[in-house]
């Protein structure tokens, strides 16, 4: 793979998002390394493809084809990155945590997914990782921090992430420590941010054993959904949120943060719309929306047969539900941040 970053006059005669259709279409690695070049060379239109037309709609889908093939693209402009003077932080980064690769990336994706949070059966010291935006990490986040506190009520936790989210997170009862990621800057400072995230874990961590220390990651941007994922020394937790299957609300919700959530999520449907609903699974669908003739019919015709009820809310607070009885939530077509 040719690592080297082409001056930006090479780069005139490239349409950003005609690369991010070529990606999506049929995953054009050629495609992901000219995007990646371009983004990393310091243009903001192709970071903005890179996100927004290629991770948010692969993450959008909501399933396990999708998730994986954003792992694997971020993992090619992860890798593709290491050779550029600017991502220097990062790539001093990776070395240190023996990181080596697209394979190596890949290989840490599924890391903290399964099983139990070993070796922190009564952590001292809990670490929270923003989501990187305030809706998501009002959404997600903050109850994630008090779900852990309740289960675990004499650790500290450690809330980590932009300033945007300190007083959302001190309100909930964690402490801040300041990680900049920034979404409206280039590729290599968002990739940086990761280089960050590790220096201030190794400073809260100074002193703690195996079992005192757990962090808990809600898909964050700040690991790239999980490809930078800490090393093995730490206990670590990552709960996935980018396939129905394992998303964090819902009746998938994990175990460690389940029961607090009952009661102090923010008001959704339980499960994503798309299962209930013909409307959203064309897109169509956004918080408030009603139903369409057609997905009335569909619902009335499933009730007939015994195959669909009122739909169940979980929370004190049910969604308000449209004409069809079913609610619509923008929780259906989250991003990912």
């Amino acid at each position: 793979m040719n690592r080297s970053v082409a001056p930006a006059k090479m780069l005139r005669g490239d349409d950003p998002r005609d690369l991010a259709h070529a990606i999506l279409r049929d995953g054009n690695r050629g495609a992901v390394a000219r995007l990646a070049q371009m983004a990393l060379a310091g243009d903001e239109a192709a970071t903005e493809a890179l996100f927004a037309r290629v991770v948010e709609p692969l993450c959008d889908g909501f399933t396990a084809q999708g998730a994986l093939a954003c792992d694997r693209v971020m993992a090619q402009v992860i890798d593709a990155s290491r050779s550029v003077p600017a991502c220097a932080p990062l790539t001093r980064a990776m070395a240190a945590e023996g990181i080596d690769g697209e394979g190596g990336l890949l290989a840490r994706a599924g890391w903290g997914t399964h099983g139990r949070v070993g070796g922190a059966a009564a952590p001292r010291r809990i670490g929270v990782l923003s989501r990187v935006t305030l809706g998501a990490d009002l959404a997600i986040t903050v109850p994630l921090i008090r779900g852990l506190a309740a289960r675990w009520p004499d650790a500290e936790i450690v809330y980590f992430g932009p300033p945007v989210g300190q007083a959302a997170a001190e309100a909930a009862g964690a402490r801040f420590v300041s990680t900049e990621y920034g979404r409206r800057v280039g590729l290599a400072a968002r990739l940086n941010a990761w280089a960050d995230l590790r220096a201030s874990l190794r400073q809260e961590t100074a002193g703690l054993g195996p079992a005192d220390w757990l962090l808990v990651d809600p898909d964050s941007r700040l690991t790239q959904l999980g490809l930078l994922a800490p090393g093995p020394r730490l206990a670590y937790r990552r709960l996935p949120s980018r396939t129905a299957a394992g998303g964090i609300s819902g009746r998938h919700r994990p175990r460690l943060v389940r029961p607090h959530l009952r009661h102090g999520h923010p008001r959704h449907p339980a499960a994503p719309a798309s299962r209930r609903c013909g409307l959203v699974r064309n897109g169509a669908a956004r918080a408030g929306d009603r139903c369409t003739p057609a997905c009335r019919r569909g619902l009335r015709h499933r009730r007939q047969r015994g195959q669909a009820g009122r739909p169940r809310i979980r929370g004190r607070s049910a969604a308000r539900p449209c004409r069809g009885g079913l609610p619509h939530s923008a929780v259906a077509r989250g991003r990912s941040g």
